[in-house]
Order: structure tokens, then sequence, then C-alpha cells
């Protein structure tokens, strides 16, 4: 078996970072605990140190295993859990909804496995499906919206009862429940229960290079990954042009690979010498391995007693007649024929099957369920009584597995078949509906175990299968010139898919490695916890986790990051240390970092900073090249003085430092520092749903994927507005995502109540999580003693200020800046001025140092001398927001100020520039409703009687009361996400727990 360069680079990774970190943590902690100290009182962390000792000491990985629910998916899910559960210290739940409980036909028999059966709701628990019409659109979105809630209450559940999960094995038939994995801590493990061909070709209709629908005169396809030709005859019937049924089904089956390629394991019900092209395809493409066929052991390896059947029985099986009926029949002399569990042929193709069988001569089992069998021609069955038996439902492995056997005429369902080549049965394959059409053709041209009628799917708008095609497929197999050769092939089939499953197979292998990831975690936990908690008894301050935060440099991205590892440090045990650059801490006054600890790397411009630089370009170059290296021996240092690194917080625009966490077997997290709508709206280049330059003009509404309003080309990201106005600057916001699913961890400077659609959206899609607002403590929860600035000052703020505030009335003051960044032409802070002076309202303006030659000459000295402005170079931003005297803030809308604005409870005047500026400013103004947006005029500029009015309207006009009512809502929704069990502080500290004890 080959491997996948992509699967092996990754394992080498983590295997690398796992033996890194279980080397530097021993040493470290070995150096804690020979040190000892006096008896002291246990703290409140030694005693949540010594339960988790407890809870370690069990040892078991608990997996959660969620079938979509219908019976054909159910099963290989089930039995899947039943391969683990027959590894040691392995818990599995399989989670089914309560109408699949209750329409069982008797109580659900496992085996002598420990699977567990939790129920959870898909919202239709008297009827199922079939309530909403069936398996289609209205019901798709039941189950996500009802199961989203139950299945939440599930794992919660779990998790109170003292086995929380480890990992969440899903059907992607439900793309959503990774986000509810992900909100529990747990792992996620994809399961696609079709073959890896099938598979291979839905990922080419997504991606767009198998256009669809497909028509006959699109054949024969050459599909990558395939080692054979498809006509359209051959692909799933959702991808046909001759399709008839609900678009939703497409949908379904498209969106299996919504956010696959940030799940931590991808499975495939198949096994790799089935499929060994297609197999090699989906591991390079998804990262998936085989661990199929899910059969009963008993029929397979015989490795799990009393494995004999699946244990979910939606139908009445009629065993012992089904048995009794075929001892009676010789060696590979009956036909058995089954369309499975859903499909619905036609009264016409019923009518001719069943001439087909009859005329074949040989002895039929046939299975109709109760709701077909209006459909046979009457009398039919009392004529066949003496030839065939027909019955509702029977044990279908059992029947295949039985001697008397020869034939399977079937439609070719995944499960069907593999069952078939499981036991080793010859095929006559009549598919009707969905893959089963692909899995003829493999049937027929690949596998070579049988023929395919031709004519099939009467019930879906197919040509009717008629009878003499039916008896003559079948005399081919059972008697004809290749049937010996047919016989030869199911039978070599069958011994491969044993040898797969038995101990060391290709698939019991994948099984192996996927658990021993986690019970290597399970052990390093407990060990890891019993080591912390015998040094917090010992008294020993090492031992803790050590945190490395690298942002961008620059004021905006060191602020919110440094805030961060505040957070972090403020957690006991662990340390925290920024790395900046040798240029940025050359800047302003020394920086004050509370318990963070600053440590010095280089961009490579190490006297200028970027204005050294040529361009964006070539400082963007330059930083990643000097910065791996001196990051490398930054990490390599502390290692040596035996403080080695646990995680590295990276900003999201440093795509390149993961590689330099890895060589030290550092955990890695990425920090986006702009809002989850702007982040999505980026993902959506990045992932290609957004093509670029837009198409739209500024009136023309945008939907993008996960924002939950309506968008211009004025309010989306200016780079992705106007694509040639710095191209540098673009390729770095949209290669954010670049690697991204590789980090360990992924951080957004928001809270979840602040954007909840777009926060779901950057879970779902990446795993992310919000851990802010970013704003020293003393403006939210006051949780963190003296923690009342950033710290880091690049520009020097003036003391005037506060004295000058404190002379106004309160909320009378216009506290007026745009930004460290942003420069604002000439014209436009002449417009600025003179509105902000003729608003007739105090106002405090920022205006740096290097911007001040643009304001109109003695402007300053005339709103001074009147008491009507003060302009300073910088000022403490967030105590001037605090302060009673500030009534509106006129922002620029970068992130941090929003955000601060946000939290102080102040309304705004949107002034965007650039960048995200432009998207903050619409959320300001229609989604948080907490102040307006100025528009420029046909020139770009803002006039002074746009600025007035607007400053007018937020402190004094008819609104302005419910923008400061919005305003202070949103700042008490802010500090209640920072407060102890807040959105946000959850999500700090299970970051926390994940890095310091898994």
């Amino acid at each position: 078996m080959r491997t996948c360069p992509r699967c092996t680079r990754h394992l080498f990774v983590q295997r690398s970072r796992h033996d890194l970190y279980i080397k530097h943590r021993t040493l470290a902690l070995l150096s804690t605990i020979s040190s000892k100290s006096q008896p002291r009182k246990s703290s409140t962390r030694e005693s949540k140190l010594e339960a988790m000792v407890v809870q370690s000491g069990e040892g078991s990985v608990h997996v959660v295993l969620v079938p979509y629910p219908s019976q054909g998916h159910i099963n290989p899910v089930l039995q899947f859990g039943k391969r683990l559960a027959g590894h040691d210290g392995v818990r599995c739940t399989v989670a089914v909804t309560r109408f699949v409980v209750g329409s069982t036909t008797k109580p659900c028999s496992l085996g002598s496995s420990p699977v567990r059966v939790a129920v959870f709701s898909d919202g239709c628990d008297e009827g199922g499906p079939a309530e909403l019409g069936g398996h289609r659109g209205p019901y798709f979105q039941r189950l996500e919206e009802a199961g989203s809630v139950s299945l939440d209450e599930l794992l919660r559940g779990e998790a109170e009862r003292g086995t929380p999960a480890t990992v969440v094995v899903y059907d992607t038939f439900m793309p959503w429940v990774p986000r509810l994995a992900r909100r529990h801590g747990a792992a996620c493990a994809a399961f696609l229960t079709q073959t890896c061909a099938v598979d291979v070709v839905y990922t080419h209709a997504r991606s767009g290079r198998l256009p669809v629908p497909v028509g006959e005169a699109d054949g024969p396809l050459r599909l990558p990954g395939l080692p054979v030709e498809l006509d359209a005859g051959d692909v799933p019937t959702f991808l046909a042009a001759h399709d008839t049924h609900h678009p939703s089904m497409r949908a379904l089956l498209m969106n299996q690979f919504v956010g696959l390629d940030n799940v931590d394991h991808v499975f495939v019900n198949s096994f790799y010498e089935l499929e060994p092209q297609e197999a090699e395809y989906m591991a390079a493409t998804w990262g998936a391995r085989t661990i199929g066929p899910t059969v009963p052991s008993a029929y397979l390896d015989n490795r799990l007693p009393d494995d004999a059947s699946y244990g979910f029985h939606l139908h009445t099986p009629m065993a012992a007649a089904c048995r009794e009926w075929l001892d009676a029949r010789p060696a590979g002399s009956v036909v058995y024929a089954s369309f499975g569990s859903i499909a619905a042929p036609g009264p016409e193709t019923m009518a001719e099957v069943a001439e087909g069988l009859y005329s074949s001569g040989s002895p039929f089992l046939w299975v109709v369920r109760a709701t077909e069998t209006g459909k046979l021609p009457a009398g039919f069955a009392a004529r066949a009584k003496n030839t065939g038996l027909i019955v509702p439902w029977c044990p279908q492995l059992e029947v295949l597995a039985h001697a008397a056997v020869g034939c399977f005429v079937t439609h070719c369902g995944w499960n069907s078949t593999v069952e078939a080549l499981s036991a080793g049965v010859p095929m006559v394959a009549v598919p009707q509906w969905s893959d089963q059409t692909t899995n003829a053709r493999y049937i027929e041209d690949v596998w070579r175990v049988g023929v395919r009628v031709r004519g099939g799917g009467g019930g879906d708008g197919g040509a009717v299968v008629r009878r003499e095609e039916v008896e003559r497929k079948v005399r081919e197999v059972m008697e004809g010139e290749r049937s010996k050769e047919f016989m030869r092939n199911a039978a070599s089939w069958s011994s491969k898919a044993r040898s797969a499953m038995g101990e060391g197979g290709s698939s019991d292998r994948n099984i192996a490695e996927f658990l021993s990831k986690y019970r290597s975690q399970k052990q390093h936990r407990a060990s890891l916890v019993a080591a912390m908690a015998s040094s917090e008894r010992g008294g020993g301050g090492g031992g803790g986790i050590h945190v490395v935060l690298l942002p961008y440099p620059s004021q905006g991205h060191i602020n919110p990051i440094l805030q961060f590892g505040k957070r972090l440090a403020g957690h006991g045990g662990v340390r925290c240390t920024l790395a900046v650059t040798r240029f940025i801490l050359r800047q302003g006054e020394p920086p004050s970092t509370g318990a963070v600890h600053v440590a010095a790397y280089s961009d490579g411009y190490d006297a200028g900073g970027f204005h050294e630089a040529g361009s964006a370009g070539e400082y963007l170059s330059r930083l990643e090249s000097r910065g791996s290296d001196t990051m490398d021996a930054l990490l390599r240092a502390e290692a040596e003085q035996g403080r080695p690194v646990d995680a590295v917080v990276y900003d999201s625009f440093l795509s390149w430092a993961p590689r330099v966490a890895a060589r030290h077997g550092a955990a890695t997290a990425s920090f986006f520092t702009q809002a989850c709508a702007v982040n999505a709206a980026y993902e959506s280049v990045f992932t290609g749903r957004v093509e670029l330059p837009l198409a739209a003009d500024g009136e023309e509404s945008l939907r993008l994927p996960g924002i939950s309003v309506g968008l211009t080309l004025d309010d989306v990201p200016t780079f992705m507005a106007n694509t040639e106005d710095s191209p540098a600057y673009l390729d770095l916001l949209v290669n954010q995502f670049k690697g991204l699913d590789m980090a360990d961890h992924v951080l957004v400077n928001s809270f979840y109540e602040l954007q909840p659609q777009e926060a779901e959206h950057m879970a779902s899609a990446w795993r992310a999580k919000t851990v802010g607002l970013t704003v020293p403590s003393a403006y939210l929860d006051n949780r963190l003693p003296d923690d009342t600035s950033y710290g880091f000052h690049l520009f020097s703020p003036t003391t005037e200020t506060k004295a000058w505030l404190e002379a106004r009335p309160p909320r009378t003051v216009a506290y007026v800046s745009f930004g460290s960044v942003a420069t604002p032409s000439p014209a436009q802070m002449a417009e600025v001025a003179e509105g902000l002076y003729n608003t007739g309202k105090p106002f405090l303006w920022v205006v740096r140092a290097s911007e001040t030659s643009k304001i109109p000459e003695g402007f300053a000295a005339k709103a001074a001398k009147q008491g009507r402005g003060l302009i300073v170079t910088w000022c403490p931003q967030l105590e001037v927001l605090a302060h009673p005297a500030v009534g509106c803030f006129v922002t620029h809308c970068g992130w941090n100020s929003t955000t601060e604005g946000l939290s102080a409870g102040v309304p705004m005047v949107a002034v965007p520039q650039w960048s995200d500026q432009t998207m903050n400013a619409k959320y300001i103004e229609d989604v948080w409703r907490v102040g307006v947006r100025v528009r420029p005029d046909g020139e770009g500029v803002v006039r002074k009687e746009e600025l007035e009015r607007c400053v007018r309207e937020v402190m004094e006009g008819e609104r302005s009361k419910e923008f400061m009512e919005n305003a202070n809502g949103w700042k008490e929704k802010a500090r209640n996400a920072m407060c102890e069990g807040g959105s946000s502080d959850k999500n700090i500290v299970e970051f926390i727990a994940k890095i310091g004890l898994i």
C-alpha cells in the first residue's frame, strides 16, 4: 500500500511534535518536582488537578457515533463502533433518533460489545422523516435545527456524568455535527458511508471539475482518481441530467465535504485493496482512511464474540422461514433478490422482475418490503410458491452466507454490495438511484463479480427492466460461460475483505492507528496531570504551561494578542512570553506588560522597521525569512533555559510561524485580530466561493457565506473591492487561511454574542473560538489586577487630556481619532476640522505628529482659544472613551477602536478609511445600531456638512437615545463574555486545558 505524502507529512509533524513535547515537559516537570517546600493548605487549582488525576486514571477513550437516521447509514457506523469497542479502554456510544429507537422491531442487540445507545431528537419523534415528506430538504433542515440542540445536550450530559466525549464520529450527511463536538472539546471524525469511487465523483462535482448535471453528450468521463471511465448512466443519479429527485438531495451529497478539510479524521466504509487508486486519491485530497467493510465480524474475521448481526432492525426479518427454505435447496442453486430498505421500483418494473426471476428456472428468495407487495402481479406469489419464496424482510448477511445462494439480484446499495463481496456471492446489478449506478459499473467492469441489467430505475424516470433481460442476466451469472469466473472473483474479494479486517490488515491498521492517538493522549494527560498536581503540592514554581505570543509587528496587532496573553497569564501555572521585533522594542516608552514577559526577534529591519523596506511585499518577504530564523533561535533559547514552549499563538498574518513551532514540538494557535465577519469575507475568497474582482455596483447587495447581512461594494473590505489597491496586502489577508487546517487552535478577537452567525461560520469552517474582547480588564470584568492599559505605546500620549475632559459636562464631547495607520488627505483633514467645529460640540481630536501639518493653518489655536476643541498627538484612548464627558466617538472603524467603543458603551460616527474598516462601519450602523456612517461625495471626500450632520444625529438627534441604549447593551454583553463562565472566558479556559493537559 502506498502512503499519501500529505498524510505522512502530517503524521510526522504530529508525532515529532508529540515526542518533543513529552521530552521537554518531562524535563521541566522533573526539575520542578525535585524541589520541595513546607506543607501548606491545598489550593483550588490543586483540587482541580487532583480531580483530573482521578478522571485521567480511568484512561478510557469515549467515542460518540452519530449516524444519519436511516437503516443503511446506522448499520455501518454502528459496526465501526463495535470494532472500536473491541479494543481495551474504548467506550462507544451510538446516538440515534428517538423515532429510530421507537421503530426498532426488537430491542437493540449489540452483542457482547460495550456499545451503548443514546437518543437525540430530529424534531420528528413520532413519525421520523415521513412527517416532513421523507428524506428531503424540510427534514434535513429540521434534523439540523433539532439535532443541534439535543445532541448538544447529549454531549453535555456525558461530560456531567464523567464520561466526556473524546471523539465524535459523524455521518457526513450531517456536516453540522463538528460544531457541537468542538463546543465540547471533542475531536471530529467524518464517516463517509459510500464507496471511495462515489466520494471521488462527488468531490469533483463539488470542486467544479465535473460540471453538473451530466448528460449523455458528456461521456465517457475520465476523472482523476478513478481507474475506469464513466458514462452518464454510471455517475450517481443526483448528478445526472435526467434526475427527477428533489434538489435538496444533490445538495446533501455535495455538502458532505463542507468543512471536511478541518476535521481531525476522515473515514471511508471500504477497504484499500478494493479501490486502491480511489483510496489513494481520497487520502491525498481529504486525508481519508479506509476502515471497512463494516459488516458483522462473524462474516469476516470472527474476532468479535457474538457479533453476528447489526443489532438495529427497522424491518421484521423472517429468519426461521428463510433458513428452513434455504436448507432444502442444493448448494449454489438459489437466486436471492432484494432492492434494499428505500428503493421503490415502479409496478411495471416489479412485474417484469417477477416474471424474469420465475422464467430463469432457478429457485429464488425475494425480499419485497410490506409497503411494496401491492406492486406484485396478482396471484404471482401463489403461482411461484414451488419455485420461489417472497418475504417482507430477511437477515440478508445470513442468507448471502448460506451455501444454497449462488447469485444476488441487487439494487447495488453500498451496504448490500459490500455484504455480497464479503460473502463471496456473484451479483446481477439492477441499480435504481443515487450511488447504485456507480456501484453497478464497478460490479461489472472493475471487480468483475457479475453483470448489469440495462434499462434500470423504472420507478425513477429510467427505462423499465424487461423480464427477458432479467432472465438472461441471471442465467449468465448462474450457468453462463463466465459463471465460474464470477465465482472465483467473488471468492477472492471475500478473502481480501477478511484480510483487510483481520489483525494487521489495511483497515485494521487504520483503526488501531486512530485509537492509538487518543490512547497515548489519555496516558500522557494522566501522567502530566499527576505530575502537575505533585508539583503543586510540592510548591514548585516550574512545570507550568509556556505560551509564546507572536503578533504581527504593528500597534493594532500587538495590543489584542498581548491582552490575550494577560488573560492566559492570569490563570495559575501559565507563563506567557510576547515576541516582538527589535525595532518595536526601541520605540516609545519601555513596555509595561504585567505578567507577560517580553522577548525580541528580528524582522530584518531592526533600525527602521516597516519604513526601512522598499515596499509592503519586500517587508513581508524579509519578515518571513529573518523572522523564521530568529524565532527559531528564540524558541531554542527558551528550551535551553528550562522553559520549553508548549504553544505558539501566532498572528494569522504570519502564516509561516507554525513551521517554526513544529520544529520545537509546540502546539500552534492562529490568532485573527479582525472581526469574524471580515474573516468570513476573506475566507470566501480563499476557498474560491467568491471570485475577485467582485461583479457588483455600489448599490447591489452581495450575499457572502456566513455573513448575516447583505453588503454592497462600499461595505466589503477595500482590498476586495479594489484588487489593484495594494495587491501585497490582499495576498496577505487571503493567505491568512493557508495551512490553517493544520493549526491546533484558531482564535478570533471577538465575542460570540456580537456576531453569532459569523462566529458559527468560523467555528464550522475553521473550528475557530472567540476569545475577546481583548481590551484591558479594567474596562471589562476587572478580574486582572492593575490591567488598566495595553502596555505597549508606540506613540507618546499627552497628559493634558484628562484635565480637559474633567472640565466638560457628561456626554458633551465628541472624541475623534483615525488610528495609528490611516492617513487622510489634507483636503479630508480640512473638512473634518470644519465639520467638528461647526457641530458646536467640544471635541478632542487625536492627530498623530506625522499628520498635524494637514490641519488647516491656525485651526488648532482657534479651536483651543474658544474652548471648542483640543488637538493632541496621542492619548490613552480607552481612558478617554470611558470618561463620562465623552458622548460620541468619531472613528475610522479599525477593529481595535471599534471594540473599544463597544466596550466603553460609546455611540459612534463611522468614517472608514480602508481595509476592514468599511465592513466594521456597516455593522456599526446596520447590525449593532450604535451609530451612523458618513457618506463621501463623488470625489471620495467626506464634506464638513456631512460630518456635522452625523455628529449631531448621534449626539442630539431623534435616535440618539437608541444609540446610547444599544451601546450600553453591547458594553454589558462584552463584559459578560469575559466574566467567569462567559462565552469568551470558557473558550480561553478550554484552550489552556487543551494545551496544558492533552
